[in-house]
């Protein structure tokens, strides 16, 4: 399930006689507490999570720094109030899952907050609200508004406000605008947004001292403290997107086959985030000695490869990671060492293909595969003249050879293709 879990934790602190009144309420108990009639501190920190991770990796993205941040006010804070915790998914994939995912990831937020807070038995005593939301089709349905430009504008957002509809109604029917280009439009460009994480914390201070807010206070028991007045879940602020270089095609070449001259070149094409598609031809051709007829070194190979490619790291290229393929390919041939190979043919072969590709540079990476597979080759066998001037055809060394076993070995240098795209930061 490929979705990276958004989560907002809406943190209101304050010292209050009542730790468990609502938040963004603050009564005062006696005439030595009061309220500082200062605007309260607000304060914004971004949480990115991994795709499919429940845990916040404190070293990926600027995370960091926003704990670090978090921790210094949870430290500093007087006393907190209340803290609720929402978290919710984009809308991808099944809403089951992504329920159970965000359930999962409010959780490991509230352990994450417990683990950083200086008296984490008083905050962990009721004072925690976790509100897990499957999927944010409100922030969809505001990106949409604000930057859909596309010729099925209306029925999207008719889609989008239609309050009847379930979750997985909307994105069947989504999914069937312009034959699946709608939908794909809006995971390439706004799903990634409403995967981002956000931390909204808000934070009021209480002066000693100052009888006159302490009165006002007192009448007012049962009214909002209007400086502290309660945060919406999410405070939705969309990212404007930023170029990035998306890889189109890479061309590679056999090192194992250069070194003994067998020139190759190979084009592979993904297709989607997992899978590719590989073309390669082998092409050395020459001969040497008297008449040209001593050694010989002639083929003309072609083959197709359909790969596919495991799970890998969201920040990944598409052709990075493990991959497993299944290959067809053809060649003619003509061979000679001397007196002692002197074979032409041709031959087919099929099979399968594990591989790893390694990033070196951003501009190079190395393949590693081999292939186990059947081979089937019709074979003729020649002799040449005392002075090499002509070549024989041995009519009784004419055949047919089967052989099941490996077929090939590939170290590769890749050089990927990219041109500039939008990418949405989360």
């Amino acid at each position: 399930m490929k979705r990276l879990l958004m989560c907002v934790f809406t943190i209101v602190c304050a010292l209050s006689a009542n730790a468990e009144g609502e938040p963004g309420r603050h009564i005062a108990d006696s005439a030595k507490s009061h309220v500082k009639s200062e605007e309260p501190l607000k304060e914004n920190f971004a949480i990115h999570l991994r795709v499919n991770e429940t845990v916040v990796d404190e070293d990926y993205m600027g995370n960091k720094e926003q704990i670090h941040k978090i921790k210094h006010y949870l430290v500093n804070s007087p006393r907190v109030d209340s803290i609720t915790i929402y978290a919710w998914s984009s809308p991808d994939g099944l809403y089951n899952k992504n329920r159970s995912l965000s359930r999962k990831r409010a959780s490991s937020a509230k352990r994450l907050l417990l683990q950083h807070s200086p008296d984490s038995a008083k905050l962990n005593s009721g004072k925690i609200k976790i509100s897990p939301i499957a999927e944010n089709w409100e922030g969809l349905t505001t990106l949409v508004k604000e930057g859909y430009s596309r010729k099925d504008r209306e029925k999207v957002l008719a889609i989008l406000g239609d309050d009847t509809m379930g979750s997985d109604n909307k994105k069947r029917e989504l999914k069937k605008l312009d034959k699946g280009r709608t939908w794909k439009y809006l995971a390439d460009n706004y799903l990634p947004q409403l995967r981002a994480a956000t931390w909204v914390c808000v934070w009021a201070e209480v002066i000693q001292g100052m009888p006159e807010v302490a009165a006002v206070m007192q009448d007012s028991l049962e009214q909002p403290y209007i400086g502290l007045a309660p945060l919406p879940p999410y405070d939705y602020k969309p990212v404007l997107p930023q170029e990035e270089s998306r890889t189109i095609a890479a061309v590679k070449t056999n090192l194992l086959y250069d070194a003994v001259t067998a020139v190759n070149f190979a084009v592979e094409v993904p297709i989607g985030e997992r899978w590719s598609i590989v073309a390669e031809d082998v092409f050395p051709w020459w001969s040497w000695g008297p008449n040209r007829n001593k050694y010989a070194f002639q083929m003309i190979e072609i083959g197709i490869e359909p790969r596919y490619w495991f799970y890998k790291k969201e920040d990944a290229d598409v052709l990075e990671g493990h991959f497993v393929g299944v290959y067809g390919m053809s060649a003619k041939y003509d061979f000679q060492w001397d007196r002692s190979l002197c074979y032409q043919g041709e031959y087919w072969s099929t099979g399968v293909t594990y591989g790893y590709s390694l990033p070196v540079k951003e501009w190079l990476k190395l393949e590693f595969s081999a292939s186990v597979g059947f081979m089937r080759s019709n074979y003729r066998h020649y002799q040449p003249s005392p002075e090499y001037e002509n070549l024989y055809l041995d009519e009784y060394q004419v055949g047919v050879l089967s052989y099941f076993g490996p077929t090939k070995v590939n170290v590769s240098m890749v050089i990927p293709l990219k041109f500039d795209t939008q990418k949405v930061m989360h």
